[in-house]
């Protein structure tokens, strides 16, 4: 039987010699090959997460400001509506003042209105009395 192997060959060269007798320079090349596909596949599937991940972010601050849009909608309606029962109460009670002040109003102006008769006939009676003053009030101080 004869040896393969030449004892004045160098140990890495038998190994070589070795591995290409016995198929594990196919394995090993095979074994990188499938090593830089993993990494390429794990390249892919990592850039495949990120795009996901930036996909689903982005989603997500759409549905945040789609939801912050419907909320700003929501209180604007409720702000219009509550300004518009505010204007239906703020009527209400203005016409509860009113019936309630009207006849008090009505009041104050039948007042005003005796108030300034008297004060007209009051005034009428000093101009008078005051018109009498000036001119003499018999004959008797005429002929004095």
């Amino acid at each position: 039987m004869e040896n393969k192997t030449n004892p004045t060959t160098p140990v890495s060269d038998t190994h070589s010699h070795f591995d290409e007798i016995s198929g594990v320079t196919d394995a090993k090349s095979q074994s990188e090959m499938a090593k830089g596909q993993w990494k390429n596949l794990k390249d892919i599937n990592d850039q495949k997460d990120r795009d996901m991940k930036d996909f689903y972010m982005k989603l997500f601050e759409n549905l945040i400001t789609f939801q912050q849009g419907k909320w700003m909608e929501e209180e604007y309606i409720l702000k219009e509506k509550s300004k518009h029962e505010f204007n239906l109460e703020k009527e209400k009670f203005e016409q509860q003042l009113h019936i309630y002040t009207e006849p008090k109003e009505k009041e104050k102006v039948n007042n005003e209105r005796e108030y300034n008769l008297e004060r007209e006939k009051f005034e009428r009676k000093l101009h008078i009395d005051s018109e009498e003053k000036d001119r003499p009030q018999c004959e008797f101080e005429l002929e004095r």
